[in-house]
């Protein structure tokens, strides 16, 4: 009986590895951040590519938490890939739609 408290109270193993790679991307993302603003206290000069790679990294953090919860999930990558099949399909209509309307000839019927 006391084990099985316990097993209940345990997080779902998948919620567990997104929240560490979340964790883990966000710390490896800011960190040349922290190295850029720590080398500027100092009289070295700063390579272009390091502060290029800190700003692609900055960026990185702010983009890759979706797709590490869409990889992750199960019911988020449900969601993302109905919403996407529904966009393409509504797409594709609208698509059809519009290339079959273009090819109607109109005649102005007011003209003598």
């Amino acid at each position: 009986k006391h084990n099985l408290r316990i097993s209940r109270s345990l997080p779902n193993p998948l919620v567990v590895l997104t929240v560490l790679l979340v964790c883990l991307f966000f710390v490896l993302s800011w960190l040349p951040l922290a190295v850029l603003m720590g080398l500027q206290f100092t009289n070295r000069t700063i390579p272009r590519w390091f502060n290029l790679f800190q700003t692609n990294a900055v960026l990185l953090s702010c983009s890759i938490n979706p797709i590490i919860y869409t990889l992750t999930l199960r019911d988020l990558r449900r969601f993302v890939g109905r919403s996407i099949t529904k966009s393409w399909t509504a797409l594709k209509s609208s698509i059809s739609h519009s290339s079959s309307g273009a090819s109607r000839v109109y005649t102005n019927h007011n003209t003598p």
